[in-house]
């Protein structure tokens, strides 16, 4: 099964009681250094699990 995980992201974004926060590296522009950022992959944010299951 492949998902669109980034390397920042806790959980695969289609993952239940998950969320989106703006990325740490890049603070939500998804660009770091003039590139896609490395930890969001160029999104701005990353996939957190908000909820316990």
């Amino acid at each position: 099964m492949e998902t669109n995980k980034h390397p920042g992201d806790e959980v695969p974004p289609e993952t239940a009681q998950s969320g989106k926060l703006p990325c740490g590296t890049c603070q939500g522009s998804g660009v770091k250094d003039g590139k896609p950022c490395p930890n969001c992959g160029g999104t701005g944010e990353i996939t957190v699990l908000v909820g316990d299951a």
